[in-house]
């Protein structure tokens, strides 16, 4: 069993990021649960992917970024799969 995260992050800025990504997931942020992820800053972010598995995306989970600026792809636009639960 994966236990929560104990760490709270906050004030987390990504800024001016530009390029090209061989895979698809080019923005994935996964937060906790029970502490979520506060005052995540999202600013002119432009990734394009080079691959054939189709185009970029952008990926958050128990968090709501500030966006501003360019996004591509478009901020936490694809939800996350949720993992299956462990065989036992």
């Amino acid at each position: 069993m994966q236990e929560e995260s104990k760490v709270k992050l906050s004030n987390i800025s990504f800024k001016n990021i530009h390029g090209t990504s061989t895979l698809p997931k080019v923005v994935k942020i996964i937060c906790s649960a029970t502490l979520l992820c506060e005052n995540v800053e999202l600013a002119d972010i432009e990734i394009t992917h080079s691959g054939l598995t189709g185009p970029a995306v952008s990926q958050c989970s128990n968090v709501k970024p500030k966006v501003s600026g360019k996004q591509n792809p478009a901020a936490c636009s694809t939800p996350i799969a949720a993992k299956p639960p462990p065989i036992d």
